[in-house]
């Protein structure tokens, strides 16, 4: 029957009598059997190349990734950008221009594995080796020895390998074979540029991967190596030592303030004679910025004072990468510093040019301009001023909260607390900007995370503001998410909306109609007194004090006027635990 079906599909049986396959034949299907050793040996090579070449289309996690295509839409293919310098200040050219040319020929491709577009079958073997099983011992013995075109190809030999296998796997073999001293010290020592270049290519695509492996290179002493080929000649040595520095900088306090130390700074800022071309400026933005990383304890901002007019000249380039580099530099030392130093920081127009990358097409430029700008508005009044005093910040701002990502939309939240936090008239420019109507509707509708953020505007505008301010809001509908919010389990939030419907009861009273509380009446519509009573159960004391006294206050009092130990709907109080006992 089986064979039948096998006729009628048109699928030929192999094991049909009358179809000349003989036993020996069948045999050879089963297993090794009828398999010669070379055949068998065949057969494991190919598996081994297949599963080599799965593992190449791996996704490391990789802490930079540095796009070679072109950022904008006006950079013209085919020309490279190649600025004289003529002065200490090369990069205000570079960083001027930046974005209308095309990045030059830099062999660059380890930073980005997934994309990689070298051949498999080309790399698979080099030099008689073959990548993906191991390294042969021949290779560590020119690595270790005195001839330097050994060494090179033995150096080559990695840098290949981190193109075409896992990353995370050669990295780790390179630790076990203890070859990361003899590497490290070939970025001082190398008889040859191409050898000190390569074993740069080689720390960077090693500091990329994770912390232990950054451990390795910064223990045997590769930052005051690398700190010194900054101001090496060869523009391609340049970039890779500030790709590996600045990847080394990232990785903790304790290694930012050792590349400091070390002298980063200053040399960042005297770039050599000759040219400079985009990607170098990239990567120097980039390095630098992430000497600002970290708060415990925050960067002396003395020892990196000369990186704030790079900062600054960068923030009007026309490049993507470089301008959020630089807003993200800001946005980090606003964040750890004190607000004493923002003066020394900030200058007016390093503000105005915050505020205005926050109303760029590119969303890693606004986010990065917005945290920035968050951070500003996070000090005193005077300060949230400068960003209010600058033209369409609001209006960037609302236009990020209504067309952003959520990510987004919690930052302009956060953003948004910041300036409700402020003066009467700071809060007053909120609601000039139709902001108000737009957080009401991001109250009903968005995810918990962004709603919780939105409720701390609401709370800050209320709380700091006018009678006005809270009938406004009130009219405009934000009773109702307020409420519903009552019932989320984060008690953070419910203690945030306690406190705000009780200053919004607080000016109810003020506007009495017919005697009546109208706020306190809409709430009670709004079936806030069942919320309340539940909230009176809470194991929290904050939520439980904070949910009775707006009972006691605004829905138990003419029960209490009429009889002060029990009322109609046999409810005691207890003045003295001020808490309500149902019976």
């Amino acid at each position: 029957m089986d064979e039948e079906r096998a006729s009628s599909s048109g699928i030929s049986n192999p094991y049909d009598r009358d179809s000349g396959f003989d036993v020996t034949s069948r045999e050879a299907m089963y297993k090794n059997k009828g398999m010669t050793s070379d055949a068998m040996r065949k057969r494991r090579e190919e598996a081994c190349a297949e599963i080599r070449r799965a593992k190449r289309y791996d996704d490391l996690n990789k802490r930079r990734q540095i796009d070679l295509a072109p950022t904008n839409a006006e950079e013209e293919p085919g020309r490279e950008l190649e600025v004289n310098v003529r002065s200490c200040s090369a990069w205000s050219q570079v960083i001027a221009m930046a974005g209308h040319e095309q990045i030059d020929s830099f062999d660059f491709h380890f930073i980005n594995y997934v994309e990689c577009v070298f051949s498999f079958q080309l790399l698979l073997v080099f030099e008689g080796f073959e990548a993906g099983n191991g390294t042969d011992e021949r290779i560590v013995c020119k690595l270790c020895g005195e001839c330097a075109e050994e060494v090179e190809e033995a150096l080559d030999f990695y840098r290949r390998r981190f193109r075409t296998s896992n990353a995370s796997d050669v990295a780790d073999e390179i630790v076990a074979l203890n070859l990361i001293p003899r590497i490290v010290d070939l970025l001082g020592t190398g008889p040859t540029l191409n050898i000190r270049r390569t074993a740069t290519h080689v720390v960077g695509a090693i500091v990329s991967i994770c912390s232990t492996h950054t451990e390795a290179i910064v223990k045997s002493g590769a930052v005051p190596h690398l700190v010194d080929l900054i101001g090496n000649p060869d523009r391609e040595m340049r970039e890779l030592t500030l790709f590996a520095l600045g990847n080394i900088a990232a990785e903790c306090c304790e290694y930012r303030d050792l590349c400091i130390a070390y002298g980063m700074a200053q040399k960042m800022t005297m770039m050599p004679d000759g040219t400079m071309t985009l990607m170098e400026a990239r990567c120097t933005v980039w390095a630098a910025s992430n000497l600002c990383r970290g708060k415990d304890p925050p960067v002396d901002l003395e020892k990196i004072a000369m990186l704030l007019p790079l900062f600054n000249e960068a923030l009007y380039s026309n490049d993507t990468l470089i301008i959020s580099d630089a807003c993200r530099a800001f946005g980090r030392l606003l964040d750890a510093a004190p607000e004493s130093s923002y003066e020394y920081i900030l200058k007016p127009s390093t503000v105005e040019c915050l505020v205005e990358h926050m109303g760029n097409s590119n969303s890693k430029i606004s986010l990065a301009a917005l945290l920035a700008v968050g951070n500003i508005v996070s000090g005193d009044d005077e300060q949230t001023q400068s960003v209010l005093n600058c033209t369409n910040a609001l209006n960037h701002i609302h236009r990020l909260l209504l067309d952003g990502e959520q990510k987004t939309k919690r930052e302009v939240c956060w953003v948004l607390s910041n300036i409700a936090a402020g003066t009467t008239s700071q809060i007053q420019t909120i609601f000039d900007a139709g902001i108000i109507p737009s957080l009401i509707q991001i109250l009903k509708t968005e995810t918990f995370q962004v709603r919780s953020e939105a409720c701390w505007v609401i709370a800050n505008a209320i709380t700091g503001g006018n009678r006005e301010h809270v009938s406004r809001i009130v009219r405009e509908g934000a009773l109702i998410p307020l409420s519903d919010m009552l019932t989320v389990m984060d008690c953070s939030v419910v203690v945030v909306v306690l406190k705000t419907l009780a200053e919004i009861l607080e000016c109810g009273e003020y506007c009495k109609v017919d005697g009546q509380n109208p706020y306190a009446v809409r709430l009670e519509e709004l079936n806030v007194i069942d919320k309340l009573e539940f909230l009176m159960l809470s194991a929290n004391t904050e939520i439980f004090f904070k949910a009775c006294a707006i009972m006691e206050k605004y829905y138990l009092r003419e029960d209490d006027e009429q009889d002060d130990t029990n009322n109609d709907n046999g409810v005691v109080r207890n003045h003295k635990l001020n808490h309500f006992n149902f019976s």
